[in-house]
């Protein structure tokens, strides 16, 4: 356990090491403010034994009592491997301590890694104890929500921007400081949107940013990285989840779904008849839903029966949480239109027992 001495803020991780062809270096952090100690009681052998039975023994046939100290109950758990020196720390920060998971790996008997040093990044926090929020906490799934997620810094030195990131997209509407309007810019990210502020957040400022997402998975987090200019390119510190707004009754940065055992949600199919005649109009059944609690990709199938359960048509695509549009033309599998009438069409996810397979019927005139 690497001991910062205080809340420090860990931005990037460094090291030095040899790695021959065949071999490589795997570095994971995690980081916490809580220790757990726990006290090993020895006889003059070494060999542990329980606390009553160390009390009973003659002093002569007493050992050693270690203590032990490891990682609390608030750690984080394990990161991602880094892929090279010098990148960004992505476990929690600002934090007091630290511990990394160094292995050198080979996959040849005859080479082996070899690792010179490590070294963390560490500088003052930014904001120390800054806690976020989010609000609302539950939303229906698929439709574009109204979020507000508050900021409160106890205690900074001063910043002039936030990045807000997440699994979903969003679309940013406004910002507040102190329930007032505030003048502010917004600029895209990878994973969200960055608001910067016309002049520095003080300390216990409450700051409000306004913006729009749609959930497809429970558990969608947004996080708040708080990001001071004149600290350097690149340097920012991860805001942890607490009580920004007494106002509000969140206290969490992650949205929730209902609880549902269904895959497919939001479907709408249209139109009822189609007339595949090539005049763009009508020529394609669209079937569109919202396919949530799929973290990995799953086939999404779209099967076409005619009235005596046959399939005439069938198709799948690969797909995460997100919408979904998938279309059929009227062809059969051999490329040639099918007659007139009334066929059945079921979409479903396949290879998950939760999937509610959904029907619908489709006619087709010419």
């Amino acid at each position: 356990v690497l001991d910062l001495g205080q809340d420090r803020q860990i931005s990037a991780l460094q090291w030095s090491a040899e790695t021959p062809a065949g071999t490589a270096i795997a570095i994971r952090s995690r980081t916490g403010n809580e220790l757990a100690r726990s006290v090993i009681y020895r006889n003059n052998n070494g060999d542990a034994v329980t606390e009553k039975l160390y009390s009973r023994l003659i002093p002569l046939f007493r050992g050693a009592i270690d203590t032990v100290v490891s990682a609390g109950a608030d750690w984080s758990s394990w990161s991602s491997p880094y892929a090279a020196s010098g990148a960004r720390f992505v476990s929690p920060s600002p934090r007091r301590y630290v511990e990394l998971d160094v292995r050198l790996l080979s996959d040849l008997p005859s080479s082996a890694a070899s690792l010179d040093w490590v070294s963390l990044q560490v500088e003052d926090a930014i904001a120390p104890g800054a806690v976020s929020e989010i609000h609302p906490v539950e939303v229906a799934p698929g439709t574009e929500h109204d979020f507000r997620l508050f900021l409160r810094a106890p205690r900074t030195k001063g910043f002039d921007a936030v990045d807000v990131e997440s699994s979903t997209s969003m679309r940013f509407i406004g910002a507040r400081r102190n329930g007032a309007f505030a003048a502010a810019s917004a600029a895209p990210l990878a994973r969200g949107f960055q608001v910067r502020f016309a002049d520095r957040v003080h300390s216990e400022e409450l700051v409000e940013l306004s913006f729009a997402a749609s959930i497809y998975v429970p558990g969608t987090r947004f996080d708040a990285y708080i990001v001071d200019s004149e600290s350097g390119d690149g340097f920012r510190q991860l805001v942890d989840a607490g009580d920004a707004n007494g106002d509000v009754v969140s206290s969490t940065d992650v949205v929730r779904l209902p609880i549902a055992s269904g895959i497919l949600a939001n479907l709408t199919a249209s139109p009822a008849v189609i007339t595949p005649n090539g005049d763009g109009i009508n020529d394609r059944l669209r079937v569109t839903t919202d396919i949530i609690n799929l973290v990995e990709g799953r086939p999404i199938r779209l099967r076409v029966f005619d009235m005596a359960g046959r399939i005439v048509w069938s198709t799948a695509e690969s797909r995460q949480a997100g919408p979904f549009v998938i279309e059929w033309d009227g062809h059969g599998p051999d490329g040639a239109l099918l007659p007139p009438g009334n066929y059945v069409w079921r979409i479903e996810a396949e290879g998950d027992a939760r999937t509610q397979s959904d029907l619908g019927i489709v006619a087709i005139i010419y």
